[in-house]
């Protein structure tokens, strides 16, 4: 039962998606942003124990690349896997430097990693 209403709700989301304007489009990029920031925070907050800052920061430079990729006549089919690739590649050498840090301390150089994100 459970699967079947998982399904229901699925397909009457893609059904609202394909039938709807631009409006519905809009609102399907946005829940599917926020469902991706609420699953990966679920990942590093929850189920790893880091509580981390930076996974707005790396949301924020994959978006940018992204754009900025597509803004040079780049595919956008190409652009956005090429933008998460550029985001995880910072997120691997931040994550070298800070991910032996425990606790507080993690949460700490997450903070100050975001703010030279922002000053940037």
């Amino acid at each position: 039962m459970r699967t079947f209403v998982i399904f229901a709700i699925v397909a009457a989301f893609f059904t609202v998606l394909v039938l709807g304007g631009n409006y519905a489009l809009r609102l399907a990029t946005i829940f599917a942003m926020y469902a991706t920031l609420a699953l990966s925070w679920n990942i590093i907050g929850g189920l790893a124990g880091y509580p981390s800052f930076a996974t707005a920061a790396f949301f924020g430079l994959g978006t940018y690349a992204s754009a900025i990729l597509q803004s040079s006549g780049m595919p956008m089919l190409v652009a956005w896997p090429l933008g998460g690739l550029i985001a995880a590649a910072f997120a691997a050498v931040i994550g070298l430097a800070i991910l032996h840090l425990k606790g507080h301390y993690f949460a700490i150089a997450s903070l100050a990693q975001v703010k030279c994100f922002a000053s940037w």
